[in-house]
């Protein structure tokens, strides 16, 4: 069936989801921008912390203790990261869901 046969409420749903999906992702554009910047941090903090440790190349144990300071914020920053990827990940699911159902109501033809 083309677009041109079409039924006019199947081609208004088809606009609505599109529009629904498009809003979608402009929504989330920040999140995903914040996510991805502060994992960089999050990496080059860790790398700080013990990243540059000493190593006995016998023994493969450290030779020194990291900077205890920078060990807490590398810690923080990854649980960050890890909640703010497990939050996006919800949010993804819950605007996909909401635009996927507001076009597919039971009964519907399509």
């Amino acid at each position: 069936m083309s677009g041109a046969e079409r039924r006019p409420e199947i081609v208004r749903a088809m606009d609505v989801e599109r529009k629904l999906f498009s809003n979608a992702f402009i929504e989330l554009e920040s999140d995903i921008c914040d996510l991805t910047r502060g994992a960089r941090l999050a990496c080059e903090q860790v790398l700080r912390a013990i990243g540059e440790l000493n190593v006995d190349e016998n023994t493969e144990k450290y030779t020194e203790a990291p900077d205890v300071k920078a060990a807490e914020l590398a810690i923080f920053a990854v649980d960050q990261m890890h909640k703010m990827a497990r939050d996006l990940e919800a949010r993804w699911y819950g605007l996909h869901n909401a635009a996927c159902q507001s076009v597919t109501k039971p009964g519907d033809e399509q």
